[in-house]
């Protein structure tokens, strides 16, 4: 089978939401009075296969993006928000304008920058601490395997909601082949939290819920590179769709392979 080839192309971006907690099991020593305890990883103890090791090897020397990422929502992916004020102006989030807008629809039209903004009252915005979390996805093909590197992205906005930095922390790595396999790795959880002890992420041989529901709402990144299988299938990628995009992409792949 030939080798599959990849293409380039761009798409919009949307916006995005979070993850659910890790479960929990219990010692199998444990006496009837123990509590309940977190699972024990051992991912890095496991027999692998031979794409598990292939994936271990890029995974460990794969650069950083954290600040391409960073600039990159700076500049072109910034939250289609607008906070209004109790009098009725509303500051666009997006481009910095001021209007006035006093109708009870959700979501309003720009003047300036004409963009469909989602409209945050004040007194939420203060209690958000003038803070938005969204999710970025990026998508490209390293030694013919689909990646799909998911990100976790920080606005954080000042007192006259001017965007004063952004920070991202990538959280986890979805591998994909032409023939319909899936491995992950992401960095290790506690109580359902995502924390960096580890430089390196680590290959999930457990439930990747947590990953596959943050990789399926997060927003695809413009910039991307698509296996020859995917690129024509995606419709313009019209079909990756903020709540299913790496059902999607699995869905495409997955006539070639019924167990991933």
């Amino acid at each position: 089978m030939p080798a599959p080839s990849s293409t380039r192309a761009t798409r919009p971006p949307d916006s995005a939401h979070a993850a659910h907690p890790s479960n929990w099991s219990r010692c199998s020593n444990a006496s009837a009075n123990s509590r309940w305890k977190p699972p024990i990883q051992n991912d890095a103890n496991m027999k692998h296969t031979p794409f598990q090791e292939i994936v271990l090897r890029i995974n460990k020397s794969l650069p950083q993006k954290d600040n391409e990422i960073a600039d990159l929502a700076m500049n072109r992916t910034r939250p289609l928000l607008a906070v209004r004020q109790r009098n009725g102006i509303t500051v666009c989030l997006f481009c910095g304008n001021t209007m006035v807008y006093r109708e009870k629809n959700r979501y309003a039209k720009c003047h300036e920058c004409e963009k469909t903004v989602e409209i945050i009252e004040e007194d939420d915005w203060l209690a958000y601490k003038r803070c938005v979390l969204l999710y970025f996805a990026s998508l490209e093909v390293i030694d013919n395997i689909q990646l799909m590197r998911t990100y976790e992205t920080n606005f954080r906005y000042s007192a006259v909601n001017q965007l004063k930095d952004v920070s991202v922390h990538e959280l986890c790595r979805h591998w994909m082949t032409s023939e319909g396999y899936c491995e992950v790795t992401s960095l290790r959880r506690f109580c359902g939290a995502y924390l960096t002890p580890f430089r390196s992420m680590v290959l999930r041989s457990s439930s990747t819920d947590n990953e596959d529901y943050i990789a399926n709402h997060a927003i695809v990144l413009p910039e991307m590179t698509l296996l020859s299988e995917l690129d024509g299938k995606l419709g313009m990628y019209e079909k990756l769709i903020q709540g299913n995009i790496l059902a999607t992409i699995k869905n495409i792949l997955k006539p070639n392979n019924p167990h991933i």
